[in-house]
């Protein structure tokens, strides 16, 4: 099986966790939707996975979803979300629910928030909303691994 797993990623997180993915996987491409996305069509599989900011996935994720949804409806498709708090709304809010029931494996995989790497804003949300001052890593490797399976399966 041929996989392309494209990421979304503001601080790093997504990309750690699509990198993640890949290293469980065989045969895969790895790309940053903000660069060139190779020609999905030649992929048995296709992985999407962007941070989630106010309850919105990144807008090259939005892009790409948009210009590519009838090709993903006759792929292996695996979508996954990182962030640091899961809600469901997320998943109704940014992906059609046709892809949703069709895709494979559908996860959110925690999240990494580093104050280092983050603007002034986003230090400010996460003190006061997320009420997390200091580096925070909740990538659920073992959510990884379950959603490596459903897409191998």
């Amino acid at each position: 099986m041929k996989t392309l797993i494209l990421y979304a990623s503001k601080n790093g997180g997504t990309k750690e966790i699509a990198q993640r993915i890949a290293n469980q996987m065989d045969n895969v491409t790895l790309c940053d939707l903000s660069g060139e996305i190779p020609q999905v069509e030649g992929f048995d599989c296709i992985v999407v996975g962007s941070s989630v900011y106010a309850a919105q996935i990144r807008k090259e994720a939005l892009a790409f979803l948009a210009k590519y949804e009838d090709v993903l409806y006759t792929k292996r498709v695996g979508l996954f979300l990182s962030g640091i708090r899961e809600n469901q709304e997320y998943w109704q809010k940014n992906f059609p629910s046709r892809m949703l029931a069709d895709a494979k494996a559908a996860k959110f995989m925690g999240g990494i928030f580093d104050p280092k790497r983050a603007g002034l804003m986003d230090r400010f949300v996460m003190r006061v909303v997320g009420k997390i001052k200091t580096y925070h890593n909740d990538i659920d490797d073992e959510k990884i691994l379950e959603f490596v399976n459903k897409l191998k399966s």
